[in-house]
């Protein structure tokens, strides 16, 4: 029977950890699926949640201190990276960065080309991510039960309209064009509208709150972006490579992360 050595097993757990991260990102990207609950089938929730609250602004000040290329500096650098588990959490992003990247046009096609069955999947998706947060709960009576059945459908029947809305509005810019001025397209299809500085001031509040829906079992990050109006546009700047707009988002990600895990490390702990 073949035995692996050290080297092997590593390789292995870096794959293994990039793999969870990708399936953790196609959750992340379809409305009505929670990454926070897929986290926590994998095994890898109570992980990820206490390694991004231990980033600090000691984190920011260790490794700003690298730009002097000192030796202790780079490692007080490194010592600190390894205390907030910076491997582990590089790879879950490396694997949810390439399942987004690979996907995002995937969804606009199946949103715009296979509408009902799509939206058919994310209900039953819906529908089922609350089986693990259920079983987390430590009594269960007739008050659980309803408040679980009025969330699920809550969440169904507002995951389902707002994606309609938006669907709607995406195929009325469609249709402006070629029926307006060059300048006024640009305008209507979001070009400008992305990059005014109160549309990037709302990207960046919808990815604070998105990002702590997502990491949250039984809650959809993207169906809180469908229902703030974003997720369309966050899927266009993806496939776009939008910088812009992808920077402002993920700011706005990481920030919310970064307070919110705090909170949530609290109340685990607790």
């Amino acid at each position: 029977m073949k035995t692996w050595n050290g080297e092997q097993r590593r390789v292995l757990n870096y794959l293994n950890l990039i793999v969870k991260g990708f399936f953790i990102g196609i959750a992340n990207i379809i409305p009505g699926m929670s990454g926070g609950t897929l986290a926590l089938v994998l095994g890898i929730y109570e992980r990820l949640i206490r390694a991004l609250h231990d980033i600090s602004a000691r984190t920011v000040q260790k490794l700003l201190a690298m730009i002097t290329l000192k030796k202790e500096a780079i490692s007080e650098a490194g010592i600190e990276l390894r205390r907030i588990d910076f491997g582990f959490l590089v790879l879950i992003g490396v694997g949810a960065g390439i399942a987004i990247v690979s996907t995002s046009k995937l969804m606009i096609y199946l949103l715009n080309e296979q509408h009902d069955p799509t939206y058919g999947l994310f209900s039953g998706l819906i529908l089922t991510s609350i089986i693990v947060p259920a079983k987390m709960l430590k009594g269960f009576g007739g008050t659980e039960l309803i408040a679980l059945l009025v969330a699920a459908v809550l969440t169904d029947g507002l995951s389902v309209g707002m994606g309609e809305k938006s669907l709607e509005k995406e195929q009325r810019k469609e249709s402006f064009q070629g029926q307006v001025p060059s300048d006024s397209v640009q305008y209507e299809t979001g070009v400008l509208a992305h990059h005014s500085v109160d549309r990037l001031v709302y990207l960046f509040l919808c990815g604070a709150v998105a990002i702590s829906a997502m990491i949250l079992p039984g809650i959809s990050g993207s169906f809180i972006l469908l229902l703030f109006g974003v997720y369309f546009d966050v899927l266009a700047a993806i496939n776009d490579r939008d910088l812009l707009v992808l920077a402002i988002f993920a700011v706005g990600c990481g920030i919310g992360l970064l307070v919110f895990t705090r909170l949530l490390n609290y109340v685990l702990e607790h």
